[in-house]
């Protein structure tokens, strides 16, 4: 269980709804989480476009406490990104949606969003033999660190393969220059 920790959404259980049951709910997997008044990291940069220096900084810092968190549970998230990281009406900055989360301290799951996959990740696309560990998180939120800086990734535009082949291979991108966003 990774739940009962202050960065991470609460989860109370799940149920698997089947169809004839109850006509007017879709069949599927309803799961019951923390409920949570405020926005998603990502509803704060599209309002906002750039963060400042201490807003990123203080979500970096909250999101690094929830994934060393889930590290100890051994637990991989696989889909670290601004929408999936909320923040509380109180300021609070925790980490949701486990949808693609694993146990283990290895994976080789391609999961997760592509623009904020690391390319350990990346490079599995169509071999799933590789395996990589939580860093690749770690990966996830420093792209995310970026977004918040920058205001959006330019790369993220680019075609599937193509970003897979920077990441994974092209040289680093510039950011703006310190200080001036």
């Amino acid at each position: 269980m990774v739940s009962g920790h202050e960065n991470i959404v609460d989860f109370y259980g799940a149920y698997y709804h089947q169809a004839p049951r109850t006509p007017s709910l879709p069949e599927g997997l309803w799961i019951a989480t923390e409920f949570i008044t405020g926005a998603t990291l990502q509803d704060l940069i599209g309002t906002r476009k750039t963060l400042g220096e201490r807003w990123i900084s203080y979500i970096c810092k909250q999101i690094t406490t929830g994934l060393f968190h889930l590290q100890k549970k051994n637990v991989i998230h696989h889909d670290i990104k601004p929408g999936n990281i909320l923040i509380t009406s109180l300021g609070e900055v925790k980490i949701g949606e486990f949808g693609f989360a694993t146990f283990g301290r290895k994976s080789s799951s391609t999961s997760g969003t592509i623009t904020y996959s690391a390319p350990e990740v990346l490079a599995n696309f169509g071999n799933n033999k590789l395996e990589y560990d939580h860093k690749a998180d770690i990966w996830s939120l420093g792209i995310a660190a970026i977004e918040m800086a920058e205001g959006d990734l330019s790369f993220s535009k680019l075609p599937q393969q193509k970003l897979i082949e920077k990441v994974t291979r092209g040289p680093t991108p510039s950011l703006t220059p310190w200080g001036k966003w």
